[in-house]
């Protein structure tokens, strides 16, 4: 009785060669920028220049920002020395490509004698200024990263905002290019 119903099941079936295997797929899901939390990553900020260090983390930008296409999200760590503010690290990130490109676009046109390129990121561009008084450089260093546009003002040299900024670049890749 047992071997006549196996045969049965087994003729039921038909042939299993011709049934093709499941495929799966799997699907990325996004969470949204809108919903990302980046101040961690910039707590963990540590190879400042000398004399520098990272001070307060909030969530709204200095007025140099105002003009940009509005990010999903944004993010800024004051830099200090000898307790003033000497600039600092906004990190923006945009749903909509076109607005990075934009943002971009806005800042590195801001800056004195940007030299273009670089090495971070999609594009890149920095310049360094030697303020009136002062005899130590202050770098700007933008950089676009996929729906990322990345800001450092710092009180170094355009190796040392380079330094500053390449773990930076490394730590947002994974939530920035998904």
């Amino acid at each position: 009785m047992k071997r006549v119903l196996i045969a049965v099941l087994i003729s039921a079936c038909g042939d299993t060669a011709a049934i093709p295997a499941p495929t799966y797929t799997p699907t990325v899901i996004r969470m949204p920028f809108s919903e990302v939390d980046l101040e961690p990553l910039l707590l963990d900020l540590g190879n400042f220049p000398p004399g520098v260090s990272g001070s307060q983390v909030r969530d709204t930008l200095p007025r140099m920002f105002l003009g940009i296409p509005e990010p999903a999200y944004q993010i800024f760590r004051v830099f200090e020395q000898g307790g003033e503010q000497v600039g600092g690290v906004a990190i923006l990130l945009y749903e909509d490509l076109d607005f990075v490109e934009t943002a971009y676009g806005f800042i590195s046109g801001g800056m004195p004698r940007a030299e273009q390129g670089g090495g971070l990121g999609d594009w890149s561009a920095s310049s360094t200024i030697t303020l009136f008084g002062s005899s130590a450089p202050l770098t700007d260093l933008v950089w676009r990263q996929c729906h990322a546009v990345v800001h450092i003002r710092i009180g170094s040299d355009s190796d040392g905002a380079r330094a500053f900024g390449e773990p930076l670049a490394e730590s947002l890749e994974p939530i920035a290019c998904p």
